[in-house]
């Protein structure tokens, strides 16, 4: 029938595409599976057609809500495509490799991301697309030489889903739009759930001293008007569930939960019409309540967690002082500085851009950055960071970086890729719950036949006890509860965990291995000696001045040592950086070394201390360099935590052997090496491993790639533009190596509370079921038992996000003859 006939038939129409009513004499329609459906406008005709005409018909079948309307004004969606806004909201991975996340409207379930990222791939230059259901957010990579950001956006919204670049404000609206609907249904729960349970009360008392019909029979239909609207509404969300996983043929906690109220509901109004013995409407809205109660605590557990990450978005401003000659500094938006401008920052104002120094010096707060929580001295030429608080006085940074490009964007896409990611505990969790639901639904259907065989009259209550009590709501809340807590108190520390799994593999680790330079050592290296060859041919500061320059686009710690002797007219060309050897280049038409002496003398024999950095010339060496690079200030008590964790600890360096030596001793490290080269050092954590150890690596994520990659969790300590390169498990932001025994605390904490949410969700499970079977759990028992098991699992995860007591080694998987070292003296390591 068209929309036309049905109009005339007195019918109402609705689109089927977005379900809106469709305008009386309006007679657009669209293929569908061989059927003629009506669409209520143009858009809606051309989205549907082209989800017909792509054979994705089956997003009609999936879904849970029909789509958003598409708009026909889209012009506008082309700003996104200046250069000015794409700084602000795209990284640039490279020149074919654009990525940008979407806060997008209009996603409803697992079918909308099914769609999304089905249409969407085939979109030419689309390199990959991800949609969340649960954050509704869509994350795009694609080649901005094939396409344009607006182009993808514009097929967004012709499939029915408004989306923009994802910003700060955006977010936040999502989050509390989620957190007054979640209010919403809490309430009406709350609210029905107290007056069924004032008119069961009064059927109850009424029930010893025998009420009359009349009178019971009335309480039970006001009983029944109040639950209405909490099974209707409050519950909506547990029978979307059903339904996404009836379809996608795994069953999960909403399905149980699902078929008990509605059980429940059934049940308790047939006996109503028919003046039964019992009724459980109270046991309905008390049972939506306490669930209501357990996801939205959950709820607020998941968005403190991925607000912790946004909070850096946070912190940018939005307008800037920008500094040009002697004119009055001017008032521009953030969007409109460029790369070389100069920034002046107020007192207590966060930097708009990265930058380095331009005044003398100046104190800065870093603490949301890095998580220091003392403020950091800078000199004139130190590095700056979008995001930290100018203190003290005004201050005047260079621009190097801006939107995306700076070391805060990174930091948030790192933890948004972290955040996309599912855990292999999660994974396994929800494995585990999909089984036992199965079996309990068996369960049920076997215990109902059972007693409908001993007592037809208890079939009922008992059914439903079984279906309450064994929903696994504490089982599937076990792990991402506790792995969203522990993130969050991480992410307060300056501790970023970026890969799902990190925090797992490293609460098994019973060895670290710490590299020596850039790691232990403090970054202020400097040159305190250099020793010329007799008939040298160059003179101190020339050989500061070759060296300098050999290393100017270096990334190794020790590179910071020479920076002060560059000058502009020695540049190095067709440098190359050799792992565990040194760098090379040519200057002036010759080819110059620096770094250890077999490499610098190109395998000639030649003697000399190994403890020193060495320059030369086709095969001679021209110059040696003595370095200081002093421990870190905390280094030691990092070690001695680490120790009092349980772990071994073990020293594996490339500087000299004395060198590696002198830092062991003042660190108190038994074990220790110098000398070794990437592989050799590699080659150490596989043997390790196959003396079954599980070996975490911690350094500086850059110069270590190779180890990093081979150890069972890799840690970077990494501060500065080297919190973007890193590519380790976990960052250790801010190089502070106290972080090293407290990301080790909290991640053993986090196994252990994730090991007693199971035991209790198991135990609770397994052992009230055969209870509620036997009729020895009536329905609302079950009902506030399930609940308050979930709310103990939830409120047990959140204990992460406190502060803990000290850890001890008695939960450490490391052997128990572990030492803990004492304080030692801060030593210098040259």
């Amino acid at each position: 029938m068209s929309a036309t006939a049905a109009t005339l038939a007195g019918a109402r129409v609705e689109c089927f595409h977005c379900g809106e009513p469709v305008p009386d004499g309006l007679d657009l329609s669209v293929p569908i599976d061989g059927r003629s459906e009506p669409v209520c406008c143009i858009g809606c005709q051309a989205a549907a057609g082209w989800i017909a005409g792509s054979g994705l018909t089956d997003y009609y079948r999936l879904r849970q809500a029909t789509a958003d309307t598409p708009q026909p004004e889209i012009m506008a969606l082309e700003v996104w495509d200046r250069p000015s806004l794409q700084a602000q909201y795209v990284h640039a991975a490279d020149e074919a490799h654009h990525e940008v996340s979407l806060i997008t409207d209009g996603i409803h379930c697992a079918a909308c991301t099914w769609l999304i990222e089905k249409a969407m791939a085939r979109e030419r230059g689309l390199h990959r697309v991800e949609a969340n259901p649960v954050s509704r957010r869509v994350w795009l990579s694609f080649d901005p030489g094939e396409t344009r950001l607006s182009t993808l956006l514009k097929r967004l919204h012709h499939l029915g889903f408004k989306s923009r670049p994802l910003d700060a404000e955006a977010a936040e609206d999502q989050w509390q739009n989620e957190r007054r609907a979640a209010l919403k249904r809490l309430g009406v729960a709350g609210l029905g759930m107290m007056q069924a349970m004032m008119y069961a009360v009064a059927l109850w008392m009424g029930a010893f001293e025998e009420m009359d019909t009349a009178t019971r029979d009335f309480f039970r239909w006001v009983a029944f008007f109040v639950t209405t609207p909490v099974l209707l509404y409050s519950a909506s969300p547990f029978y979307k569930g059903m339904v996404r996983e009836l379809r996608a043929g795994r069953l999960g906690m909403d399905t149980p939960v699902s078929l008990a109220l509605i059980l429940a509901y059934t049940g308790s109004l047939y006996e109503t019409i028919r003046g039964g013995p019992e009724v459980y409407f109270e046991s309905v809205a008390m049972f939506v309540f306490f669930l209501a109660i357990g996801r939205f605590v959950e709820m607020s557990v998941r968005h403190r967690s991925i607000q912790s990450g946004e909070a850096l978005a946070h912190r940018t401003p939005a307008v800037a002082l920008r500094v040009s000659g002697q004119a009055p500094p001017e008032t521009v938006a953030v969007a409109e500085l460029e790369t070389g401008d100069r920034v002046r920052v107020l007192p207590g104002e966060a930097l708009p851009a990265d930058g380095v120094l331009v005044d003398s010096q100046a104190w800065v707060d870093e603490s949301m950055v890095t998580g220091e929580s003392r403020p950091v001295h800078k000199r004139r030429g130190d590095e700056l960071l979008a995001g930290s608080i100018c203190r003290d006085r005004a201050l005047d940074l260079e621009v190097t970086a801006l939107g995306q490009s700076t070391v805060l964007a990174a930091l948030g896409r790192m933890m948004d890729a972290a955040a996309r990611e599912r855990p292999r505990l999660a994974r396994q969790a929800e494995r585990m719950a999909a089984w036992f639901v199965a079996r309990v639904l068996v369960f049920a259907s076997v215990a109902a036949l059972v007693w409908l065989y001993l007592d037809p009259s208890r079939v009922f209550p008992i059914t439903l006890a079984v279906l309450v009590v064994c929903c696994p709501c504490a089982l599937s809340l076990a792990v991402p509860t506790a792995l969203a807590a522990a993130q969050r108190k991480l992410a307060g520390l300056g501790l970023l965990v970026v890969r799902a799994d990190a925090l797992e593999a490293l609460s098994r680790a019973d060895t670290v291995v710490l590299d020596k330079t850039g790691t232990l050592t403090e970054n202020d290296i400097s040159v305190v000696d250099v020793e010329l060859p007799e008939k040298a041919t160059l003179d101190r500061q020339q050989a500061l001045s070759l060296a300098a320059a050999l290393e100017a686009e270096s990334t190794h710690p020790l590179a910071r040592a020479f920076q002060p002797y560059r000058h502009d007219q020695t540049v190095a060309e067709r440098l190359e950086t050799v792992s565990g050897g040194g760098v090379m280049g040519e200057i002036r038409g010759r080819h110059w070394r620096l770094g250890k002496l077999d490499f610098v003398t190109e395998g000639r024999k030649a003697s000399g201390p190994d403890d020193r950095v060495y320059l030369g010339c086709q095969g001679r060496v021209m110059a040696a360099f003595g370095i200081h690079a002093p421990l870190k200030f905390d280094a030691a008590d990092a070690v001695a935590g680490l120790k009092a964790l349980g772990l071994k600890v073990i020293l594996l360096s490339g500087d000299s052997c004395q060198a590696v030596e002198d830092c062991a001793r003042a660190l108190g490290i038994e074990d220790y090496r110098g000398r070794m080269w990437p592989e050799e050092k590699l080659d150490r954590v596989r043997a390790l491993q196959a003396e079954g150890h599980r070996v975490a690596m911690v350094g500086d994520g850059i110069n270590d790639a190779p180890v990093l990659a081979g150890a069972d969790v890799a840690l970077a300590l990494a501060s500065g533009s080297g919190l973007a390169q890193s590519s380790a498990d976990v960052i250790v932001a801010g190089n502070r190596l106290s972080g090293l025994p407290e990301i080790v605390g909290v991640a053993r904490r986090t196994r252990r509370v994730i090991r007693q949410n199971f035991g209790w969700a198991l135990s609770y499970n397994l052992s009230a079921v055969p209870f509620a079977a036997m009729g020895f759990i009536t329905p609302w028992m079950a009902a506030l038992g399930m609940s308050l098991s979930s709310l103990a699992v939830t409120l047990n995860a959140t204990r992460l996000a406190r502060k803990p007591a000290p850890d001890s080694a008695v939960d450490s998987p490391a052997r128990s003859d572990s030492e803990v070292a004492g304080p030692v003296e801060e030593k210098a390591a040259s």
